[in-house]
């Protein structure tokens, strides 16, 4: 009897053992073993301020973190083949447990074939700037990948009301029509950022009762001096009719207000003066505003976004839910980012 008692205990506490080492393998963080995340963030282009603030703010949070996460940055260079290439390079990597990628422009079967990858190796991914119908499909296929989005229609909203707040002062209707005529300045074809900061900063200013007439849009790449040339090419054709700029960033909107300084607009002279609107926050978008050359911008808070892929990559790496200890929410396949935006004109200068 009492060698079977022995046996049994034996047993219970080999079984205790095996249940022990299986919680930390399931656990990166586990207490028997700590471990460091290896992350991989996988941007579209380093030359985008945009990307620059949010490689700031995950190398602030590494710093204040160093015992639980490492992040590894990687350049695509404004290239989707160099893109899937460094992915594809990392997937097959054993050292890298999570990837964070940003992609170019990316069509439904580029992720798709991605996330396949991935999954065969149990690896965990967050991916932000995809469509709401590949988000939707693919989150339900892959338990292990986590679409991102902000809520960029708040973004295309401010930009809206600030050009609203400047018609109601009276002086944008130039020809005195009553109907806005503007130009869109587009980072992205098909981009679901530059898609929806469109559609709500136009929709915006005709919920204001304000009728609107698009002159021209034309996609720069998120790039300044396509939209520099885009612009000098559109104040020659339509010649003084031009009463606003609608600029998906504030890069592109630098390049905007460098081409109609080069004709003598936006330099000081109110009759002279054609009302350009950002996003972003850039610095020198500040100051363009604050001289009177640039009428405002909607400032994002990137500090906030990598906080939230810190806080979700360290979520799935212990194998929770993704929005636990969060405000996050889940919404037809997205994460959803809980991140405040705020106006910044010359009558409101909100410091970022």
């Amino acid at each position: 009897m009492k060698i079977l008692r022995m046996l049994f205990i034996l047993i219970v506490s080999l079984l205790l053992i095996i249940m022990q080492t299986s919680n930390a393998k399931n656990n990166i963080f586990a207490s028997e073993n700590i471990k460091i995340a290896n992350v991989a963030v996988v941007m579209n282009d380093f030359q985008h301020p945009q990307m620059l603030f949010i490689k700031q703010g995950l190398t602030d949070i590494q710093n204040e973190n160093r015992d639980k996460v490492n992040f590894i940055f990687y350049d695509g260079k404004g290239n989707l083949a160099i893109q899937t290439e460094i992915i594809n390079s990392l997937i097959s990597n054993s050292n890298i447990d999570l990837m964070v990628i940003g992609l170019i422009n990316p069509q439904s079967d580029v992720v798709e074939d991605i996330i396949r990858k991935a999954d065969l190796r149990n690896m965990p991914i967050i991916m932000n700037d995809v469509n709401p119908e590949t988000a939707l499909k693919l989150s339900k296929g892959y338990s292990k990948v986590i679409f991102l989005k902000g809520k960029s229609e708040e973004v295309g909203i401010l930009q809206g009301k600030i050009l609203v707040d400047e018609w109601n002062n009276k002086g944008m209707d130039k020809n005195k029509d009553n109907i806005l005529q503007y130009v869109m300045l587009k980072g992205e074809t098909n981009n679901p950022v530059a898609n929806v900061r469109e559609k709500y900063s136009v929709s915006t200013i005709n919920e204001a009762g304000i009728k609107t007439q698009q002159l021209a849009l034309r996609v720069v790449n998120w790039n300044k001096e396509i939209a520099k040339q885009a612009i000098e090419a559109l104040l020659l054709k339509y010649d003084g009719n031009i009463e606003a700029i609608i600029a998906n960033d504030d890069t592109i909107a630098i390049g905007a207000i460098e081409a109609l300084q080069k004709y003598g607009y936006n330099k000081g002279n109110k009759s002279k003066y054609i009302d350009v609107v950002g996003a972003t926050g850039l610095q020198e978008v500040k100051d363009l505003i604050d001289k009177g050359f640039m009428t405002g911008t909607a400032i994002i808070n990137y500090e906030a976004q990598a906080e939230a892929v810190y806080k979700i990559a360290m979520n799935l790496l212990n194998n929770e839910s993704p929005i636990k200890d969060t405000n996050y929410t889940i919404s037809d396949g997205f994460v959803v980012l809980t991140v405040d935006y705020f106006p910044y004109t010359k009558k409101n200068n909100i410091s970022s």
